[in-house]
């Protein structure tokens, strides 16, 4: 008793050793026992009476399933494209009615030619009363946007007014 206490790691590895035998033994028990519940030996794949011999390949190509599968792409592809020439359509038709009804360049052209005609007119009635220096800066877009920024600053919040 005194040398397994002095030999303990001598007898571990014996233990394990004996353990792992064991093991394998039992791995071996348990797949035999599965190829007999199925029914065959690994070792054998054909009877040793019998010659090897390569699998018959069919002639004729098996027949292919019938389904509708292929009638629904092409009733699905048929509404895609039928949808797209529709949406096409519409595009060009919007395209019609934008140019009849902006005019295309003719129409831009003659609204900055009224624009300049407009500026070289004398001034209107609303602005008589002005001096020509307010006049001029009120024409600008420029100079209106920085008045009406000022005034916005300068005047009472709007919770105060």
């Amino acid at each position: 008793m005194d040398w397994i206490f002095e030999n303990f790691q001598i007898f571990i590895l014996i233990a394990l050793g004996v353990g792992s035998v064991i093991k394998s033994l039992l791995e071996s028990k348990a797949k035999q026992k599965q190829e007999a519940e199925e029914g065959t030996d690994p070792g054998e794949v054909f009877a040793p009476d019998e010659d090897y011999r390569e699998p018959a390949m069919p002639t004729v190509p098996p027949p292919v399933p019938e389904s509708d599968h292929y009638q629904e792409v092409a009733d699905e592809t048929a509404k895609v494209l039928k949808h797209q020439h529709d949406l096409a359509e519409r595009l060009r038709h919007l395209r019609e009615t934008k140019a009849n009804t902006t005019g295309g360049a003719q129409a831009a052209q003659a609204a900055q030619a009224a624009q300049a005609r407009i500026s070289t007119k004398k001034p209107s009635t609303a602005l008589a009363g002005i001096s020509p220096g307010i006049r001029a800066r009120l024409r600008s877009q420029a100079e209106v946007r920085s008045a009406v920024v000022l005034r916005e600053i300068l005047d009472p919040p709007l919770s105060l007014r």
